[in-house]
């Protein structure tokens, strides 16, 4: 189905299921990753692509994908949200 859609919306991230977790305590970034792997190893629809020969579609299955995990430190947030508060007595809203 993700095959159809990204060819009828012209690639639009659409379908994409963003999901924020919030994690207290220390992260084992290493641990996290591995666990992504694994699961990723453990199901071929994590590793299945799709491909267009000869105007038919075929499933392929990986045998590995690379899992990149970027971080991103968010800790400081608040802060720079506080920054961010619009006085709508005085700031215009709109902000580039």
């Amino acid at each position: 189905m993700f095959w159809f859609v990204d060819r009828l919306t012209q690639a639009t991230p659409a379908c994409n299921l963003p999901r924020v977790v919030k994690i207290k305590g220390a992260l084992d970034l290493a641990a996290l990753g591995e666990s992504f792997r694994a699961l990723v190893r453990r199901h071929d629809a994590l590793r299945t692509i799709f491909v267009e020969q000869n105007g038919e579609l075929f499933q392929r299955v990986l045998d590995e994908v690379a899992i990149d995990l970027p971080v991103q430190d968010l800790s400081r947030l608040r802060e720079r949200q506080n920054d961010m508060v619009q006085d709508p007595q005085q700031d215009v809203p709109v902000r580039v």
